[in-house]
């Protein structure tokens, strides 16, 4: 049987039409993703919830982070995506970015009896750090830690 036949084909381009990456920006933060289907369902969700300096899912100003030394966030991983966005607003430099900074900790926050070492850093940039996990983690504290003493 030829799995690759015209008809196949065909379904296969009309449902990678249908679905996409959306990106949803709610209340501010851009670590919400979902993938969108033909029906209009959203398949995926990671949540991340700041719990300092701000608290709830809207990211921590620039005034908030100023005199701070770290974010704390935590995200709820949905089984289905495997990263998520942190918005510092710390304003990291080149040079800082270059050297490693800012520096980031995991803590896991539910019982998870797989391969702790997945949970990474892919990105960072000036005011994100964008964190990277298996699709079969519930939930992680995520500290992220400015290169200098709170005062810039």
């Amino acid at each position: 049987m030829n799995l690759f036949t015209s008809r196949n084909f065909c379904l296969a381009a009309a449902f990678a039409l249908a679905c996409f990456v959306v990106l949803t920006p709610a209340a501010g933060t851009l670590a919400h993703l979902g993938i969108v289907g033909a029906s209009g369902l959203v398949v995926g969700l990671i949540t991340v919830t700041y719990t300092w300096p701000a608290t709830g899912t809207t990211p921590p100003t620039e005034v908030q982070t100023h005199f701070q030394s770290q974010i704390i966030a935590t995200v709820a991983g949905d089984g289905v995506l495997t990263s998520a966005v942190i918005q510092t607003n710390f304003a990291t430099t080149v040079a800082e970015l270059a050297a490693g900074f800012p520096l980031v900790d995991f803590e896991y926050l539910d019982a998870y009896s797989g391969d702790t070492a997945k949970l990474r850093v892919v990105s960072k940039a000036a005011n994100t750090v964008t964190v990277g996990f298996p699709a079969d983690i519930t939930s992680f504290r995520v500290r992220v830690n400015r290169p200098y003493p709170s005062i810039k």
